[in-house]
């Protein structure tokens, strides 16, 4: 379903002493009448041969994070959102999907491009297979990895075991042509349970290898909205423009209270995720209540709330979206690995056909995002192309009916 749209952006936070791992944090900045999405009719391709599957090993199981590895991952995710400022109105963006994608690139990366890769992660390749091997997949939320390989450019056999290996990814090797880009959708379409069924139209000239990395999210509330309750009511967008949305109410009992917003958390079935609204102070704006903040200031907000009923009140919405982050990346210093250079050299062997060294031709992100009275669905894929060259007394009150940000974090 389609409604409201959101501005959202997916990161990562891990505590010292446990798992804190925000998913999805959000801005709401305009809203559009609620719509049933079109049926999906035709069927997913058959895109593996089963064989491949048995291509890697298990990714090795990692400990906790430590606080630096946590505080750079959320730094990288406000950083990123900041670069993303010409964007205008709603804008939703995972970090933590690019980060995976940034990681594989990584494992045949050399030189300069190495370095400027890990400057803007702010992470050590090393760092990001910690992060990827402490990730807590569940029955809620899902990684997946996939590269494709022009047939006529075989990989280097170390490039190869370290993508299976740390990423646990799925290789496939194909002519570049229109049933590729099929086959590449149809990955796409399930590894987000057809959230995202297309990332990708045609082939760059010269494409030789794509990547991609896909998160699925999928959660029930605890205490589910009723939607007998459920109302029609006037949501003021950025412009200012009065729009119709339709709000959802309760009482939860986590209240938040920093600097520029005031907020609730509110906990999806399981306790091992919650749901995090902020909404903006006078002066401020969505965006600038994330960005305000360090990696350790937004970890420390969603670890310490107060206990007190919070009366509520919430639209229910969705927004999917494509992103170019090509520039974006560029600009936050990462433009060697898109230059006609020998920096991603350990990518492919000395056989292939290509006589051009590799370069990062774009970096898309095709996300996806729905909150209703029920629960929450949200997913993320990101495509790499690379070429050849809470009735008490005491009590709170946050009514988002204007801009506002929200996080999906781990409990």
């Amino acid at each position: 379903m389609k409604t409201q749209r959101a501005f959202a952006k997916l990161i990562r936070c891990i505590s010292v002493f446990g798992m804190l791992c925000v998913l999805v944090a959000a801005f709401l900045v305009s809203c559009t009448p609620w719509k049933t999405p079109e049926p999906v009719h035709e069927p997913p391709l058959n895109y593996v041969d089963e064989n491949s599957r048995q291509y890697y090993d298990p990714v090795p199981a990692g400990d906790n994070l430590t606080p630096e590895q946590a505080d750079a991952l959320a730094d990288f995710s406000i950083r990123l959102v900041q670069a993303l400022s010409d964007q205008e109105g709603n804008l939703t963006v995972s970090p933590l999907s690019l980060a995976y994608a940034l990681g594989m690139i990584e494992n045949g990366a050399s030189e300069e491009t190495l370095a400027q890769l890990e400057e803007v992660l702010g992470l050590s390749a090393e760092d990001l297979r910690e992060i990827y091997a402490a990730f807590p997949q569940s029955d809620n939320i899902s990684v997946a990895n996939a590269l494709w390989v022009r047939d006529d450019c075989p990989v280097d056999p170390q490039f190869l075991e370290d993508s299976r290996t740390f990423y646990e990814a799925e290789v496939f090797n194909a002519p570049f042509d229109d049933q590729a880009i099929h086959q590449i959708n149809a990955w796409a379409n399930e590894q987000t349970d057809g959230m995202i069924p297309s990332v990708l139209h045609q082939f760059p000239e010269n494409a030789v290898m794509i990547l991609l990395d896909a998160i699925a999210f999928s959660a029930k509330w605890i205490t589910p909205y009723d939607p007998a309750f459920t109302t029609d009511g006037t949501f003021v967008a950025a412009s200012g423009e009065e729009q119709t949305a339709h709000y959802m109410r309760s009482t939860e009992y986590a209240y938040i209270e920093t600097e520029c917003a005031t907020g609730f958390i509110k906990s999806y079935e399981g306790g091992d995720y919650e749901f995090v609204a902020l909404l903006p102070n006078e002066g401020y704006d969505p965006r600038g209540v994330i960005t305000a903040m360090s990696g350790t200031e937004l970890r420390n907000v969603l670890t310490h709330t107060e206990y007190i009923p919070v009366h509520t009140v919430m639209p229910r919405f969705s927004n999917e979206m494509q992103l170019d982050l090509t520039d974006p990346l560029q600009n936050m210093g990462a433009d060697a690995a898109f230059s006609e250079q020998e920096g991603f050299d350990r990518m492919l062997s000395t056989d292939c056909e290509s006589s051009q060294p590799l370069n990062l031709d774009s970096i898309t992100q095709n996300t996806f995002i729905e909150v209703d009275e029920y629960g929450t669905r949200a997913a993320a894929v990101t495509v790499e192309i690379l070429c050849g060259s809470a009735a008490i007394d005491d009590y709170r009150e946050v009514t988002l009916n204007r801009p506002f940000a929200y996080m999906i974090v781990e409990a």
